[in-house]
């Protein structure tokens, strides 16, 4: 059993999208409520069925042995989010007497080697911001709508909420429909 953690703070939308294509078995999600042994039981079922099973968890889901979100503390004495596929690993090894191992994607997934649209785009959104700054433009960003280049102010985006999944999202539709365990979704 390999668990992977995905970055995404309070909302399980990346881990999720990562779940689906990276093929896992089990995507574990902040939004929902994990039953222990619900979980156990779908990843020994998947296990006993291909010799491995694959769990994608978010760095802020509640742990199914303690219901507590899993943080650490860094050198200079700072929490945070982090350590929840140790520590669902821990559990499902413990637990089904089986091997099980982690892996923190983390700022990773952030990366990959950009194509010429992501180089051609980060140079104009940078030439367009460096413009605008010139201008005397500030409390702003530049963005690319998909067909033009606009400059929100940041008071527009302040406060908003990150992409949260609800029961009713159709990749968490499609995932549970494939036989994906994804928590205790209402």
């Amino acid at each position: 059993v390999i668990v992977v953690e995905y970055m995404g703070r309070d909302a399980g939308f990346l881990t999720l999208h990562a779940g689906l294509a990276g093929g896992a078995d089990t995507i574990l999600l902040p939004e929902f409520a994990i039953d222990g042994t619900a979980l156990l039981e779908h990843v020994e079922r998947v296990y006993s069925e291909n010799q491995c099973a694959v769990v994608a968890v978010s760095e802020s889901i509640r742990l199914p042995q303690t219901e507590e979100i899993a943080m650490y503390t860094t050198a200079d004495g700072r929490a945070r989010l982090g350590g929840s596929a140790e520590a669902v690993a821990r559990f499902v090894a413990e637990s089904l007497k089986i091997d099980a191992r982690h892996l923190v994607l983390g700022h990773l997934q952030r990366g990959g080697s950009p194509n010429a649209f992501d180089q051609v785009l980060a140079t104009t959104l940078g030439a367009h911001a460096v413009n605008k700054v010139c201008d005397g433009v500030s409390g702003a960003f530049v963005t690319w709508n998909g067909s033009n280049i606009e400059i929100v102010p940041l008071e527009k985006v302040r406060g908003v909420n990150s992409k949260c999944v609800t029961a009713n999202y159709p990749e968490l539709v499609a995932a549970r429909s494939m036989g994906i365990y994804c928590g205790e979704v209402p």
